[in-house]
């Protein structure tokens, strides 16, 4: 059962994945509430802080393919889920290369700093060169991970020898959204996976290297503050983290949890 604190302004509520239901996930969950008064008739509800673990792939489903042509021949690999530097990033691709049986020749990544002088750190693209003219399609043309290397969206480019025109994205996912159906239904909501709407509460940056805890602190109440037109009563809160995409996010076996204030019905302020 979620874990109810004293406060001097409503009460703090505290959810969390711990508390899940058998057969949820712990960017998915539902949680069912006592029957305290305080959750009966609620008239906002304020974000306090939110806490989960950044392991978040930067080669992910929706991104992981490579789409090409080799020599005229349409052909891709699909990169294992997972997180990546540009060097394993590249070496991964380059095995998948190795096993693909349209490419009878070769075809190689390298990473080259472009303009030729240039401070490496900032300036590292990906260089694909092949022994037959190769063509990079941009993601409007079926390549998924046109980000990943650094391939323009809306051009293709045949050659024995490429550069990406930008640097590789293996930044992996900035920002989550904490949405709540039970909580935010009134405000801008996201489509996940299946086409559920669901009720943003507020956007998180995940600013912390891949393997830490994002805990996220609210500055300012009236920023993360819902308010009701009627009391509402939450006896059961849902809780998804997302993407902007309104993708719900894996967390594994890493808990999501999420402090709020409770305002009750007949109080004066919210702050």
């Amino acid at each position: 059962m979620s874990r109810l604190h004293r406060a001097h302004l409503g009460k703090l509520l505290r959810i969390s994945s711990e508390d899940k239901s058998p057969g949820q996930t712990n960017a998915n969950f539902t949680v069912t509430l006592n029957n305290s008064p305080f959750v009966q008739k609620v008239k906002a509800t304020i974000l306090k802080s939110v806490s989960f673990k950044n392991v978040f792939p930067n080669v992910y489903l929706a991104n992981s393919k490579f789409s090409f042509e080799y020599g005229g021949t349409p052909s891709s690999i699909t990169v294992p889920i997972g997180w990546y530097n540009l060097t394993d990033f590249i070496a991964s691709v380059n095995a998948l290369l190795v096993a693909n049986p349209v490419i009878t020749g070769s075809v190689v990544l390298s990473a080259v700093v472009d303009p030729l002088g240039a401070t490496s750190a900032q300036n590292t693209k990906i260089r694909f060169v092949s022994d037959l003219p190769l063509t990079l399609y941009g993601k409007d043309l079926g390549n998924a991970s046109g980000d990943l290397m650094g391939i323009p969206q809306s051009s293709s480019t045949t050659a024995l020898d490429i550069t990406a025109e930008y640097l590789p994205d293996l930044g992996g996912i900035s920002v989550v959204y904490l949405c709540s159906n039970a909580i935010a239904s009134a405000n801008a909501s996201a489509s996940s996976d299946g086409g559920e709407s669901l009720g943003i509460i507020t956007e998180i940056p995940v600013n912390v290297p891949f393997g830490a805890q994002v805990y996220y602190l609210a500055n300012d109440s009236t920023l993360e503050s819902i308010s009701y037109q009627n009391s509402r009563q939450l006896t059961n809160v849902d809780l998804q983290l997302c993407t902007r995409a309104g993708r719900i996010l894996d967390l594994q076996q890493n808990a999501l949890t999420a402090l709020f204030r409770m305002v009750p019905e007949g109080t004066h302020s919210v702050g």
